[in-house]
């Protein structure tokens, strides 16, 4: 063991210099058409298919210790993915779904891979449901740590816990409908009606005027309800009463495209701080509900901002005002231009497969993953 540590030492400190971030967005030239892409994988505890059986019967298959997990992909098929040209029928499945067993989630990964003619892609995953059943068994930090280190995985894909089986969630009996959307969507929708109301189209802490009255908060009472705070006299209101009573209009839009997923930056502000209201008006209005989320808390307000350049606007808020509110990600300003970076770099190298089975068996010695071994490592040489 001493002398693998001797061997991965040179490598390391070569590999310290050469890491390089990652290219992002879509970079193969593959036609769409060419490809099968992955937009959903579940784990559940070990359950045989019938074609791994009937394989297994054969002796095909890799040499496994046990059956442990089973992954599922959710792919979407070629015809598909071209279906600009081609529109599928009401009876046609808009997916397919494929199941492997065994103890090695790489294995599994290269065992799915030769039960379609076309390569399989995770550029697009959207989402890894693992059952609550195999969570409770496992460290959840080793069950993802090969998706966490694969360039291939978007940094973006949801990761959510099932009641049952996880493969479950993966099936509908509704035409057209993909599971894997469905479930991003579900989770959106639930995530933003803590703070965004669809119906209304208005948001929390949202700035509203009328000839009548000179500032009005977007807010919730003890049952949830949106409705509107007057600051000026403190009542609140509800939103039907507000618009039509007191003409109630928002002060600017709430919407901006979305910012392509670089990460976020977080930041929490006091509710009682004088630059709250001003912050959120900023955000708002320049970088728009698709790309800040919140979580609300007692006396102050988790932001979750898109990594990204809007304009800085320093009539409504300065830099100075908002840096100290920040906890996670860089922020700085060039000319008007206000610059939001995250705080992670996500990074790719190859590796033998031997060197990658010993790092990995040095890893579980000290029950941490993949990445964290090598990035203490990695520490440890540099500094």
């Amino acid at each position: 063991m001493k002398q693998s540590h001797n061997n991965i030492r040179p490598l390391f400190i070569s590999l310290s210099v050469l890491l390089f971030l990652s290219l992002t967005g879509c970079w193969s030239s593959h036609e769409i058409e060419e490809q099968s892409l992955g937009i959903g994988l579940a784990f559940d505890k070990a359950k045989q298919s019938s074609i791994e059986k009937k394989f297994n019967e054969q002796g095909e298959g890799y040499s496994k210790n046990k059956d442990l997990i089973t992954s599922t992909y959710q792919l979407i098929t070629p015809q598909v993915a071209s279906s600009t040209t081609k529109q599928a029928g009401p009876q046609q499945k808009s997916y397919d779904n494929f199941s492997q067993t065994g103890d090695s989630v790489l294995q599994m990964t290269r065992e799915l891979s030769l039960r379609s003619e076309q390569p399989l892609t995770a550029h697009h995953m959207k989402v890894i449901v693992i059952s609550e059943k195999l969570a409770k068994s496992y460290v959840l930090e080793q069950v993802l740590d090969l998706n966490f280190r694969d360039n291939d995985f978007s940094p973006s894909c949801l990761v959510l816990i099932s009641k049952g089986r996880a493969s479950k969630t993966l099936e509908t009996k509704k035409a057209g409908e993909i599971p894997a959307f469905r479930l991003v969507g579900i989770v959106e929708n639930t995530f933003r009606t803590t703070y965004y109301d669809s119906k209304n189209d208005i948001v929390l802490y949202q700035r509203f005027h009328s000839t009548k009255i000179p500032e009005a908060r977007v807010v919730r009472n003890e049952d949830n309800v949106f409705g509107f705070y007057l600051p000026n006299i403190q009542k609140w209101l509800t939103y039907e009463e507000g618009v039509k009573n007191y003409a109630l209009k928002p002060s600017y839009s709430i919407h901006q495209p979305t910012l392509d997923y670089k990460g976020y930056v977080e930041l929490q502000v006091p509710k009682n701080e004088v630059v709250f209201y001003p912050f959120i008006d900023y955000l708002y209005k320049n970088w728009g509900v698709e790309n800040v989320r919140m979580r609300e808390q007692d006396s102050s307000v988790l932001l979750f901002i898109r990594a990204g350049e809007r304009p800085l606007m320093p009539e409504m808020i300065s830099i100075a005002d908002i840096l100290p509110y920040l906890i996670n990600g860089e922020m700085h300003h060039e000319d008007d231009t206000l610059i939001l970076r995250s705080p992670n770099r996500k990074t790719s190298f190859e590796l033998p497969i031997e060197l990658l089975e010993t790092i990995s068996e040095l890893a579980e010695q000290e029950r941490i993953s993949i990445s964290k071994w090598v990035e203490q490592k990695l520490s440890l040489i540099i500094n």
